[in-house]
């Protein structure tokens, strides 16, 4: 068994009185290896010195002050993450072994905070960074906690001023400013989220009610900016869900009954279920889709249209997803593609054309992928597929990727779709 022991090595000047006394360096290897090299002054060290020593296995180098063997003074705390790179914890003025007066902490993540430091804690005064040098927080903070008063940024450029529960989380009666210094949220805030306000869209429409987090639940009426009622009624997961009427800019009901994760629907139904001819609308009264439901899915042949209203998908459904033949369409109109499909993708015979419907490429199609010269060393790029939210469901510009392989160019033409929904495939409402 290896027994625990103790060295020491003193360069320069040796002891005084039996005490490390004056410039030397001293090496400890117990349960940990350490280095301390600088100026001691009876036993201690004493003024500008360096350490450097591992805390099971995670290294530490400290470049400053030290008075009666403690940190002291200016001085410059690293340490060395797991990749070996060496990387700054803090940067400033020592107490007695703590982090106190002004400096800078960092954190793992790259965030850090200039400021005010008592006890190894941000204190009173001071600023927060994200990691990319933006500004994240600045005002008072009480050993790490944010403080009233203090002004709370987003990465996105929005920011909150307001009150903090003793977590350091939004709490009580605040506002939520676009970074223009328009209002985006003015109300309650409960362990960070919104609780109860007003929230105002960019587009100068507003909703009113309850929320969870930031989704709109429960009870609440969405208005057009110029106060017309656009929805009243109950949400879930900030669509409108349940009981609900729906209204046009001009005042006039639209629908009024059962809302699912933001649309409605009018037409047969067989059990509760959809079922027969039918049309799903969105919120605004425009279509979403119609033709065939089965069982509650949309299942047969149907067209889907985006929210604008122009026409996105026509041809053969199965349980929510392309499948069997269809077409394709542009926003202009034009068509984009048409032929085969299997699970919501390009899979089997087919025409591609651009966006004048000029023809750029006929043949076979598989999950997406269609090719020109040799097959060889072919990977296919891997992808997310979901029917939900269908309106997003608009094909990315042809990636042509050229590569060569014993000198023969192999092209190959990928249509990519944009990640859809929540990654489920239950049914082919919209839950963005």
């Amino acid at each position: 068994m290896w027994r625990r022991f103790r060295i020491w090595w003193i360069l320069y000047r040796w002891k005084k009185d039996g005490k490390k006394h004056g410039k030397g360096t001293l090496y400890i290897l117990r349960h940990i290896f350490s280095k301390y090299e600088g100026e001691y002054v009876n036993d201690l060290l004493e003024g500008k010195s360096k350490s450097f020593y591992d805390i099971h296995i995670n290294f530490i180098e400290y470049i400053g002050g030290y008075k009666e063997g403690k940190y002291h003074g200016k001085g410059i705390l690293y340490y060395y993450n797991n990749n070996g790179k060496k990387q700054i914890q803090y940067e400033g003025d020592f107490v007695n072994g703590k982090f106190e007066g002004r400096g800078k902490l960092v954190e793992e993540n790259g965030e850090y905070y200039i400021g005010r430091i008592k006890g190894d804690y941000p204190h009173s005064f001071g600023v927060y960074y994200y990691a990319n040098g933006q500004k994240k927080y600045q005002g008072e903070t009480d050993h790490g906690r944010y403080l009233s008063g203090g002004t709370y940024y987003f990465e996105n450029g929005d920011y909150y001023i307001g009150p903090y529960d003793d977590l350091g989380k939004f709490f009580g009666q605040g506002v939520i400013y676009y970074p223009n210094g328009n209002i985006k949220y003015v109300g309650s805030f409960f362990n960070g989220g919104q609780f109860e306000g007003k929230y105002i869209y960019e587009n100068g429409d507003y909703y009113i009610g309850i929320f969870s987090g930031e989704q709109k639940w429960y009870n609440g009426i969405e208005y057009y900016a110029n106060g017309k009622i656009k929805y009243e009624g109950e949400f879930k997961e900030d669509k409108e869900h349940g009981e609900g009427k729906c209204y046009d800019i001009n005042g006039n009901l639209l629908y009024e009954g059962d809302f699912e994760f933001g649309y409605y629907y009018i037409g047969e139904k067989k059990d509760g279920k959809k079922e027969g001819k039918g049309i799903m609308y969105y919120s605004n009264g425009k279509i979403n889709y119609e033709g065939d439901f089965v069982n509650d899915y949309i299942e047969g042949k149907g067209k889907y249209y985006r929210k604008d209203g122009t026409i996105l998908y026509s041809g053969e459904w199965v349980k929510g997803n392309f499948e069997g033949k269809g077409i394709l369409y542009h926003e202009n109109g034009k068509i984009k593609y048409e032929g085969e499909f299997k699970n919501v993708c390009l899979h089997g015979k087919g025409k591609l054309y651009d966006i004048n419907e000029k023809l750029l490429y006929k043949g076979d199609f598989s999950d997406d992928l269609y090719y020109i010269g040799e097959k060889k060393m072919v990977k296919r790029m891997e992808k997310e597929l979901n029917i939900i939210p269908m309106e997003k469901l608009l094909m990315k510009e042809i990636l042509l990727m050229m590569r060569e392989k014993e000198k023969v160019n192999l092209i190959i033409i990928m249509v990519l779709w944009n990640t859809l929904g929540n990654g489920k495939k239950e049914k082919w409402q919209e839950k963005e």
